[in-house]
């Protein structure tokens, strides 16, 4: 397999976003800000966020701004992502 090969095209992404509200296509990856109502919610969010990704071993960019809410980002938009 080529080293891009298992990159998606623009039409495919467009195409599962339209079913994942809130997602966005951002600079070759896929983010969103999931608002939580305390931290310690957010918290367990990137918990449990960070076991899945160790399942599937694909690590999306977490952060944990001031407000209780968690930005994630897939960078690497791959056929990898389920």
């Amino acid at each position: 397999m080529a080293p891009h090969d298992d990159v998606f095209t623009r039409p495919p992404i467009d195409g599962a976003l339209s079913g994942l509200p809130n997602w966005r296509y951002r600079l070759g990856g896929l983010v969103t800000i999931y608002k939580t109502p305390t931290t310690a919610d957010a918290l367990e969010l990137i918990a449990a966020v960070g076991r899945l990704s160790e399942e599937k071993n694909h690590h999306p960019d977490l952060e944990l701004p001031l407000q209780p809410r968690v930005h994630a980002a897939l960078p690497r938009t791959t056929r990898a992502v389920k």
